[in-house]
């Protein structure tokens, strides 16, 4: 997605201004951003960013947020959609500066709004072919793996830990060659339906490509968790899926293989977790064939 933001700010930025702390909580805000969000300057006091941004475009804001506190420094701009009271979803263009303090006190994110010069109906549907799988809906693999390396460096700097499942879905090949490929894409469009249903709002879903998906289990903080996350995505195996097929909707069961990673214990990068998941999935999909 193009990233417009005049960031030599020659003209003034129509939202206003803000600062923000490495928590996401407002410390000042402008009285002509407040009413670009359409709240009171001391409503916004206080309140999160994530309370006021779209979900999806708070997760794109909290990984690049992630990679500026690794570095320490620079900034970064993007298209997000605020949350206003009487509107609804807003667009806007940001661009957020990360401000050191030197009398030792935690540095703050400088954060410049303005209305973008391009309509809502653009923005929608460039958002949707940047960040989404045209299939399912999901994360696609860009963003997954943006979503992830986001996560490394959460997990570096808070000392959190985290792990992934890698999901292949079994005898995915013999309903492409039996039944054709749109049955295989209902398949998947189902599965990406149920796999969002099921997720906890802290975890997240994407698919890599063909019949591969990589769920994000952020809240995975410990083997229970863990052991939660996998039973639910199993969960959706539970109900045959539909084919459309003649006019007529055939019924078949499916089952899945699994591949877990946990961070930082089997890696430090996306391709290396991603990597250990992809050799335990393929793992247990051969031990089980061959029992």
């Amino acid at each position: 997605m193009p990233q417009t933001f005049d960031e030599t700010l020659s003209r003034p930025p129509s939202g206003g201004i803000a600062h923000v702390a490495p928590d996401g909580r407002f410390q000042s805000v402008s009285v002509q951003l407040a009413h670009f969000l359409g709240y009171s300057v001391e409503t916004l006091i206080g309140m999160g960013m994530d309370q006021i941004t779209h979900t999806t475009d708070h997760l794109r804001e909290c990984a690049q947020l992630e990679l500026l506190q690794a570095r320490g420094a620079g900034k970064f701009s993007l298209l997000k959609r605020f949350r206003h009271p009487e509107r609804g979803l807003v667009w806007a263009e940001q661009l957020v500066l990360l401000m050191p303090q030197v009398d030792g006190r935690p540095p703050v994110f400088e954060v410049h709004v303005r209305e973008p010069m391009v309509s809502d109906q653009t923005l929608n549907e460039l958002h949707r072919r940047a960040f989404r799988d045209p299939l399912t809906g999901l994360l696609n693999r860009a963003s997954i793996s943006e979503q992830i390396d986001s996560a490394i460096m959460a997990g570096n700097r808070l000392g959190r830990s985290f792990a992934l499942l890698l999901l292949d879905i079994d005898g995915f090949k013999q309903v492409n060659d039996t039944h054709g490929h749109l049955a295989g894409d209902a398949v998947m469009q189902q599965l990406g339906r149920r796999l969002n249903a099921t997720m906890i709002e802290r975890d997240l879903t994407g698919r890599l490509g063909g019949d591969e998906f990589v769920i994000l289990l952020r809240s995975a903080t410990d083997d229970f968790a863990l052991k939660r996350g996998q039973k639910q995505v199993l969960r959706c195996f539970d109900a045959p899926f539909t084919l459309p097929k003649g006019g007529q909707a055939d019924k078949i069961a499916l089952g899945a293989s699994l591949g877990m990673a946990a961070f930082p214990r089997d890696g430090c990068t996306v391709t290396g977790l991603l990597t250990r998941a992809d050799h335990r999935m393929y793992e247990e999909k051969r031990s089980r064939l061959s029992a």
